[in-house]
């Protein structure tokens, strides 16, 4: 049986994320990037899950189930500040009952703090220009396996790829791609591990993912609902 993957948003963006250094946020004030309005109080989102193979074509559940359920997020607050940060959205997962601020900064990236697991902001850089590849070194990876000691070097790349179009509900969004690529260092051999996020700036959430499962297949997550407030249609600035 495959392994079980819990992707809530908290462990989604986090998993995927960078402590915020003073270089790169001296950097942010001399560039812009686009716009992303923040979800309203009362938004209801309902994400789901399956699996594809490399050539993006659905692999059935019965021979690969991603053995995760729908999850629903439910806006509980928005456009606040809290923990230094201004621009909030409070994202409140109803199956774990956990809450997971989002600040949304005005020249498009997001710093990402699950309230009961995190102690600092971790950032996702939508705003890079396209092509600029970001380069982090992280702590290597290591461990016993099969009474086997390792120890590998790993290094971790943030690009903005460019712009794509995801569909929720028969309307099509226009989304910022980042790509970020996780490389493992194994007995003189590179272990590559990309993810991908599709950002909605119309609607300030990640409405599809999509990261490397079990070798040949992919699991995804992407959006299905997305229930404003009854009557309301507008978005916060």
């Amino acid at each position: 049986m495959m392994q079980k993957f819990i992707l809530s948003i908290a462990v989604l963006v986090t998993a995927f994320s960078i402590e915020v250094s003073s270089g790169y946020a001296a950097n942010q004030n001399v560039r812009t990037g686009p716009k992303v309005h923040l979800p309203v109080v009362g938004t209801v989102i309902i994400n789901t899950y399956y699996v594809t193979d490399s050539s993006g074509a659905l692999v059935p559940r019965s021979k690969a189930d991603p053995e995760v359920n729908d999850d629903t997020l439910r806006v509980i607050r928005s456009n606040f500040r809290a923990l230094g940060r201004s621009r909030c959205v409070a994202f409140y997962t109803i199956h774990s009952k956990d809450t997971t601020l989002i600040s949304y900064a005005p020249h498009g990236d997001l710093y990402v703090r699950d309230l009961a697991k995190d102690s600092a902001w971790h950032l996702l850089p939508f705003g890079l220009p396209p092509g600029t590849i970001m380069r982090k070194k992280l702590p290597n990876d290591s461990g016993i396996v099969m009474l086997r000691n390792y120890n590998m070097p790993h290094t971790r790349t943030y690009q903005v790829t460019g712009r794509d179009t995801v569909s929720v509900q028969g309307k099509t969004y226009h989304c910022i791609e980042l790509l970020i690529t996780d490389i493992r260092e194994w007995q003189g051999q590179n272990w590559v591990q990309g993810t991908r996020y599709w950002l909605s700036p119309e609607l300030g959430y990640f409405i599809r993912s999509n990261m490397g499962w079990d070798g040949p297949y992919f699991l995804n997550q992407q959006t299905k609902v997305w229930q404003f407030p009854s009557g309301l249609k507008a978005r916060n600035g």
